[in-house]
């Protein structure tokens, strides 16, 4: 696969200047995590939907799917507060509240 990005975007010189493909290949995360979405929720739904009832501990999975995936954006949000709070203030005293919140 290496070889073949290396091929195609050398191609894409003789169509577009250095600055353009390199913005457009250095947006590889972005691809990146378009991806891992797109195999989580896969993931999730087939074992949802599988025939091993073991997944399953209610007649609802549904249910258990939504409330996991407002799980998952809730600490999104709680990460991005954080990490703005911590750019935003001395960091001692965020490692002090959590030190002093984990006894």
């Amino acid at each position: 696969m290496l070889a073949v990005h290396f091929t195609i975007w050398f191609f894409s010189l003789k169509f577009v200047s250095v600055a353009v493909t390199t913005t457009i290949v250095d947006a590889t995360p972005i691809f990146l995590a378009i991806l891992g979405i797109i195999l989580a929720f896969i993931g999730g739904t087939l074992l949802t939907f599988s025939k091993n009832e073991s997944y399953i501990t209610n007649n609802n999975p549904l249910l258990g799917i939504l409330l996991a995936t407002i799980g998952a954006i809730t600490v999104s949000i709680y990460l991005v507060i954080g990490k703005k709070i911590l750019k935003d203030s001395p960091l001692w005293p965020y490692f002090g509240l959590l030190t002093y919140s984990h006894d």
